[in-house]
């Protein structure tokens, strides 16, 4: 039911799937519902709701794809049917998360206020390429994101990329983290998992990393790494996620000779594999608490999410010092180098080189990942501090300071008429 003592807000996304943005859409309209009318808008469901806030949840059952002239009519009707949300429901503030969604947040206009949350790089996505990619970064890019009132990104490095590589008015910029749904998370380790995974993760060390397989994840080194492992250390991997990546990354392990189990088969689940694919799961920090050492080998990220739950469940935490996000929850206050060649020991954590490289360079940022996770491994009272730094730094990201700095930057007080 509608409170008329409450502002409007409208949450845009185009689709509310499984990943760290969806997740993070997800955590906004919870929080954000407790101080406003909220109501959430995808632009169609054709993918899972896979979290649902309780909010109104609207689809403009508009599809995708097809030719240029179909997209184009696409994106037309999903402007003006955003436009008669906003109108029908006579809304406030129109907060977008993920690039389709922006446009459509701009273009569909209205009385309220502008927001775009940008939710990952755009310097960096390699999926920005081609004449369309052109397109979106020297022309919609600076063009449109220069018409919303506020431009809210996720990470500092975020900010820098629009000023200077896109031309973003630096006076609309703003950096809010996303929040980690500590008290969830806490709720949720105390889920069982099965017998034959908990076994596992009670009785041998396990390297834990999760996320959607995809090229920007750059899961398919930690195979490579795993091997260096398995000859110096008793231990397991378990890569939790589904996604394109899947065939590729079962392929690259039957290559590599490496023992490993995956739910898209029959094989029973046994102590024998070196390698667990789990595939995706709803909760996964059930499964993340009962680890060793998580670890993020991405490519590109926007802020890591996953990174930060990682923390929250108390384990120490590894991760390419990428672009952008991991540096500054890793070790905050500190320039990103992307051209790491050796183990960082940082604050709240580990970074290390990135694992997208080719040849010798790329054999020798695998050496180093092995070597600094067979040390982690082994060295128990190092684990044991940097997992108290973990939880300690996870508080940082609490939804009570992240949203607080929401409600001052969408500042919207009651209408007089609606008192």
């Amino acid at each position: 039911m509608v409170d008329n003592k409450k502002r409007n807000i409208l949450l845009i996304i185009p689709a509310l799937g499984f990943g760290g943005a969806e997740r993070a859409f997800y955590y906004m309209s919870r929080e954000l519902g407790r101080h406003f009318n909220v109501v959430e808008c995808v632009f169609n469901r054709e993918e899972e709701v896979v979290f649902s806030s309780g909010n109104e949840l609207i689809s403009l059952d508009v599809p995708g794809g097809g030719n240029l002239f179909s997209k184009l009519y696409y994106f037309l009707l999903r402007c003006w049917k955003v436009r008669k949300i906003k109108q029908r429901y006579r809304i406030d503030a129109t907060v977008s998360h993920l690039e389709g969604a922006d446009y459509v947040n701009v273009l569909s206009g209205g009385k309220g206020r502008v927001y775009l949350c940008i939710q990952g790089s755009k310097s960096h996505d390699k999926h920005i390429s081609g004449f369309v990619g052109w397109i979106r970064k020297k022309i919609l890019i600076p063009r449109l994101y220069n018409l919303a009132d506020r431009v809210v990104c996720v990470s500092q490095q975020i900010t820098e990329e629009l000023k200077h590589d896109f031309g973003i008015d630096a006076t609309k910029l703003e950096v809010i983290y996303n929040a980690c749904d500590l008290e969830m998370i806490a709720a949720s380790i105390q889920e069982e998992i099965r017998p034959e995974y908990k076994s596992i993760l009670a009785n041998h060390k396990v390297i834990v990393t999760t996320g959607r397989l995809h090229e920007q994840k750059c899961q398919e080194p930690l195979l490579d790494i795993m091997v260096e492992l398995k000859n110096q250390i008793n231990c397991k991997l378990f890569i939790l996620g589904d996604g394109p990546k899947r065939d590729g990354l079962l392929a690259r392990a039957k290559e590599l000779k490496l023992r490993f189990h995956h739910p898209w088969g029959n094989s029973p689940i046994t102590a024998e594999y070196d390698v667990y694919f789990l595939g995706f799961q709803k909760n996964p920090f059930k499964y993340i608490s009962h680890g060793t050492l998580f670890v993020l080998p991405s490519s590109w990220e926007g802020f890591s999410l996953a990174l930060v739950e990682a923390m929250a469940c108390g384990l120490p935490v590894v991760s390419t010092d990428c672009p952008t996000g991991p540096r500054e929850a890793i070790a905050p206050g500190t320039a990103n180098n992307q051209n790491l060649s050796q183990a960082e020991k940082a604050e709240f954590g580990f970074l290390m080189p990135l694992l997208n490289k080719t040849g010798e360079e790329q054999g020798a940022s695998v050496r180093e990942w092995a070597a600094l996770l067979q040390a982690l491994l082994a060295d128990e009272q190092t684990r044991g501090e940097y997992k108290q730094k973990s939880l300690r730094r996870a508080q940082e990201f609490s939804p009570g300071k992240i949203y607080g700095q929401w409600l001052e930057v969408l500042n919207l007080e009651v209408p007089p008429e609606r008192i």
